[in-house]
C-alpha cells in the first residue's frame, strides 16, 4: 500500500512538474506572440504610412502630368494659331484685292474660334457696308437698314471699342444674324476706325475663350493693316490712272490731244497699215460770233461725242487743234477709211447740237480729209496728205469728205 502511494504520489508530482514545465513554456510563449504582434503592428503602420505616401505621389504624379498634358495642349494650340496668324498674315500682305482679304480673314475667323458664322462690315464715315460673311441662310444678312444704328456693331464702328459676350448660355442659342453678336471687334488703323469683323453664332462645343477673343483683336488688326493697304494701294492707282489720263486727254471734249495723237500715230505706222482722217467745223468762228464761245465748246463737246459713238475699239479720236480733229483707222485702207469719214459726216450732219442752255437746234457740217500711208511714208507725210484733202473738201463747197493723191473720189453731200 505504501508503494502504491509513494508510485501514485511520483505520478502526481511528475505531472505537477509537467504542467508547471507546460506554464513556463506557454507564458513564454504568450510573451514572444504578443512582441511579435506588436511588432508586426507597428511595421503595418509604417506600411500604411509608406502607401499614403505613394498615393500622394502617386496623384502628385498625375496632377503634374495632367498639367504637363495640358500645358502641352495649350502650347500645341498656341503654336497651331500662331501658324495660322502668320499664314494669315503672309496670305492678305501678298494680295491688295479687297474680296480676297475679306475671304482669308474670314476662314480665320472660323478656324481659329469655331464661329458658325461671322462678318465683316466696312465703315467709311456714314457709310456702312457689308464688304463679306460666311454661315448665313439663304437671304442673310439683312440689309444696314436704319436700325443697324441701334446694333452691337455700330456701337464697336462709332466708338472703337470691342464687345465680347460673356454668357456662354445665351450666345450658344444665336442663330446667324446681324442682330446676335458673340464678338464685335474694330477694325482700327492709327486711330482710325475702318470696320469690324464679328462672330454671330457659334458651334456647340466652342466657347470663345480668352485665349480665342486675343486671337481675334490680332486678327483684326492684321485685318485692318492689310484692308487699308488695299484701300490705299487702289486710291493711289485711280489718281495715278486718272492723271495719266489727263496727260493725254483734251480737257474740253474729252477725247486724246494732239500729243498722244503724234504718239499713237507714230507707234502705228510702224508695222500696222494706217488711214487717218482729219477734219474741222465748217464756219466754226461765225457760230462762236454769233452764239459765243460757250456755245462753241458745247459744240466742240457735241462733236466729241458723235466720235464717241461712231467709231469702233480699235479706232482713236483726238482734237487736232482748235476746231479740228483726227480720227486714226488701224488696218484700214483708203477705201475703208472714205466709208468711215462718210459715216461720220452724216452723223455730224443728222444731229441736231444744243446751245448750253438748250434753246436752239442747230445744225453743223465737217469737212473731212482721207490720207493712206504709202510705202516709205512717216507720219508728217501721212498728216500732210490727209491736210490736203481736208483743203480740197473746203475748196469743193465744205461738209464733204475728200481724198489724197489727186484721186477723183470725193464724196459730196446728199
Amino acid at each position: 500500500m505504501e508503494y502504491f502511494v509513494i508510485g501514485m504520489s511520483a505520478v502526481v508530482l511528475l505531472f505537477l512538474t509537467y504542467r508547471w514545465q507546460e506554464g513556463r513554456r506557454h507564458s513564454a510563449y504568450s510573451g514572444d506572440r504578443l512582441k511579435q504582434t506588436a511588432l508586426l503592428e507597428r511595421r503595418l503602420a509604417e506600411l500604411e504610412g509608406q502607401v499614403a505616401r505613394l498615393a500622394l505621389e502617386r496623384d502628385e504624379a498625375l496632377r503634374t502630368i495632367e498639367s504637363q498634358r495640358m500645358a502641352q495642349e495649350e502650347l500645341d494650340e498656341l503654336t497651331r494659331q500662331n501658324y495660322i496668324l502668320h499664314e494669315i498674315n503672309r496670305a492678305i500682305n501678298t494680295t491688295v484685292d479687297e474680296g480676297e482679304i475679306v475671304t482669308i480673314i474670314l476662314q480665320a475667323m472660323v478656324t481659329l474660334t469655331g464661329a458658325e458664322s461671322a462678318s465683316i462690315i466696312l465703315f467709311d464715315g456714314e457709310d456702312v457696308r457689308i464688304v463679306s460673311h460666311c454661315g448665313f441662310a439663304e437671304g442673310e444678312p439683312e440689309s444696314l437698314s436704319e436700325a443697324f444704328r441701334e446694333s452691337i456693331a455700330w456701337q464697336v464702328l462709332t466708338t472703337g471699342q470691342p464687345f465680347i459676350h460673356g454668357d456662354p448660355g445665351e450666345y450658344r442659342r444665336y442663330r446667324p444674324s446681324l442682330a446676335n453678336y458673340v464678338a464685335s471687334i474694330p477694325l482700327t488703323f492709327i486711330k482710325e476706325v475702318i470696320g469690324c469683323i464679328n462672330i454671330h453664332s457659334m458651334g456647340p462645343r466652342y466657347l470663345l475663350t480668352p485665349s480665342k477673343a486675343e486671337i481675334l483683336q490680332i486678327l483684326a488688326g492684321q485685318a485692318a493693316l492689310a484692308l487699308k493697304n488695299a484701300s490705299m494701294y487702289h486710291q493711289l492707282k485711280q489718281q495715278n490712272e486718272y492723271f495719266a489720263r489727263q496727260a493725254v486727254t483734251d480737257g474740253l471734249t474729252g477725247l486724246y490731244n494732239h500729243r498722244y495723237f503724234q504718239q499713237c500715230l507714230q507707234e502705228l505706222m510702224k508695222e500696222r497699215p494706217v488711214t487717218l482722217l482729219l477734219f474741222d467745223i465748217d464756219h466754226f468762228k461765225g457760230f462762236n460770233d454769233t452764239y459765243g464761245h460757250p456755245c462753241g465748246d458745247e459744240i466742240l463737246r457735241q462733236i466729241a461725242h458723235i466720235l464717241r459713238s461712231q467709231l469702233g475699239p480699235q479706232e482713236v479720236a483726238a482734237r487736232y487743234g482748235g476746231e479740228e480733229f483726227a480720227v486714226i483707222l488701224p488696218d484700214a485702207d483708203l477705201r475703208r477709211g472714205i466709208e468711215r469719214a462718210e459715216q461720220i459726216r452724216q452723223a455730224v450732219a443728222n444731229f441736231c447740237f444744243r446751245n448750253p442752255d438748250r434753246t436752239l437746234c442747230l445744225n453743223i457740217t465737217v469737212s473731212i480729209g482721207v490720207s493712206e500711208k504709202l510705202a516709205g511714208w512717216d507720219k508728217s507725210r501721212l498728216i500732210e496728205a490727209a491736210d490736203r484733202a481736208l483743203y480740197r473738201a473746203k475748196e469743193q463747197g465744205r461738209n464733204r469728205v475728200c481724198a489724197d493723191l489727186d484721186r477723183e473720189m470725193s464724196v459730196e453731200a446728199g
